[in-house]
């Protein structure tokens, strides 16, 4: 699909790359330490209970939770943080390194992906718009899974084009090796999986069975998964792990499916992501979002085939999101590849003359300008939530070795501590097991977390009523993001709430 009106010398194309993988390093490097928040820590306990015990488990939760004993999630970040923990240290900036590191090999990957479908000048276009994609750009600074599964996703979608390109059966092992490290971080990844298939099968129809890529394409992926799979069951309490976990979004209403995809997309399209109290919501997103459905009717007018792929690559992710009891906007991540491809392929079918060439690079500069406004906006108003700053707050106030319990949010704060954690466990079971100290007034706990009602209302108020009846006001640390912390000394330690 490249055409003459758009091409860059080798020397250029380097340029344009280097130049993305710069963009993206200094909006993502900044202030690490800031914005350290619950699901992180949920990640960050278990891989690092990983690093100090060599088994997974989250072991702020109470006995009687089965993923205080063994945790179920797919062993790719906890591997990662422990590594991390093993290699840089204990703290925020240390478990989000490899993070970044995902993400800028996502940048890349987009530039691989690019250069493969529509040439080298369109594949660098390619990975400066995905180096200041807000949803890239959000998990590589966030210690979660999507940015692993974005990068190793994108790079077996590539190898897949390769493959088909080459007809080659090795790239075709190597591509399901890929999403199945990606299925390996969460699964998310089997959505890709799906994609590829259904590409594969769109390809070789009533033969697919019969095709040694597609035979390629599913042992990679079994290979990738068999050490994961064979550890789940290898006994009832890993099954039983598994099984509770993963069996959440059974629970689904059709009531929470609307809410939770609506308000996924009302921040896709900006209406609450940059959390700005503007007297109106506005779709501060509009313009990408237009743009998307402008490149996407070009491509239908002249280029069904590229279109059609990056359906397949989408549609079934966003339709196995519905599944999920998460209606986080950070899944986008996943697909901001092929919603850059979109992009860059609508603009390359619009500017067939010099003249429209300049219009369409005006909007695709256009679109990263303001995703690098609204990245820097992002980072710098989380200046006041310095986790570190908070944390050595706290430890100054709680005496070593003394049992916490407080929110999953502080868990980092008292990482080789014992600590007990709200979120899983309640007020009177913390107290039997030896809680000394309590760390209340915190946003979570005050607030909820942000999808609807205060799950913690209850727990708030009998905290409250027993910090004022039985414990003693030992200090406070205020924080604008995190909350006007106030920490409590147990008096008795047999209370009961």
């Amino acid at each position: 699909m490249e055409v003459s009106s758009l091409q860059f010398t080798p020397r250029t194309t380097r340029s344009a790359v280097l130049l993305a993988c710069f963009i993206f390093l200094l909006q993502a490097t900044p202030l690490l330490n800031t914005r350290w928040v619950e699901d992180e820590n949920w990640y960050g306990s278990i891989g690092y209970t990983l690093h100090t015990e060599g088994r997974m488990r989250n072991p702020v939760f109470p006995d009687t939770d089965i993923e205080s004993h063994v945790d179920a999630h797919p062993p790719g970040l906890a591997l990662t943080i422990a590594a991390d923990a093993a290699i840089f240290g204990t703290g925020a900036a240390q478990f989000r390194i490899s993070s970044i590191m995902a993400g800028l090999g996502l940048v890349l990957a987009s530039f691989l992906l690019g250069a493969e479908l529509m040439g080298p000048a369109a594949g660098a276009l390619a990975a400066l718009l995905a180096a200041t994609d807000t949803f890239i750009l959000v998990t590589s600074r966030t210690v979660r899974p999507e940015v692993y599964v974005a990068c190793f996703a994108t790079l077996a979608v590539w190898l897949f084009f390769r493959a088909r390109r080459a007809d080659s059966t090795f790239l075709t092992l190597l591509s399901g090796l890929f999403v199945g490290l990606a299925m390996n971080f969460h699964p998310n990844g089997i959505a890709i999986f799906a994609s590829l298939g259904l590409l594969l099968l769109f390809e070789f129809r009533i033969r697919i069975l019969r095709a040694p890529r597609f035979w390629a394409f599913v042992a990679g992926g079994v290979l990738a998964m068999v050490p994961f799979v064979t550890w789940v069951v290898s006994g009832p309490e890993r099954m039983q792990a598994f099984h509770q976990l993963w069996g959440r979004g059974s629970q689904m209403t059709a009531g929470m499916l609307i809410n939770f995809e609506k308000a996924r997309y009302s921040d896709f399209l900006g209406l609450g992501s940059t959390r700005v109290p503007l007297p109106v919501p506005l779709p501060v997103r509009i313009h990408i979002v237009a743009a998307i459905a402008i490149a996407a009717f070009l491509l239908w007018r002249s280029n069904r085939k590229l279109l059609g792929e990056m359906l397949v690559l989408t549609m079934p992710s966003m339709l196995f999101w519905t599944v999920q009891v998460n209606p986080a906007s950070r899944f986008f991540a996943i697909l901001a590849p092929y919603i850059v491809v979109v992009l860059v392929a609508g603009a390359i079918e619009f500017g067939k003359s010099a003249a429209r060439l300049r219009i369409a690079m005006a909007v695709l500069f256009v679109i990263a300008l303001s995703q690098i406004a609204a990245n820097a906006f992002f980072i710098w108003r989380a200046r006041p939530a310095d986790y570190r700053a908070v944390a050595s707050g706290l430890r100054a106030i709680v005496p070593p070795g003394a049992k916490v319990y407080g929110a999953l949010t502080f868990w980092l704060a008292f990482y080789d501590e014992p600590y007990l954690s709200y979120n899983r466990m309640p007020l009177d079971y913390a107290l039997r097991h030896g809680a000394q100290y309590l760390i209340t007034n915190d946003r979570v706990l005050m607030n909820g977390t942000g999808y609807g009602d205060n799950m913690f209302a209850l727990l708030r108020d009998q905290i409250i009523a027993f910090t004022h009846s039985r414990c003693q006001l030992v200090g406070k640390v205020p924080n604008s993001f995190y909350g006007d912390l106030e920490i409590y000394r147990v008096l008795d330690p047999h209370a009961e709430p």
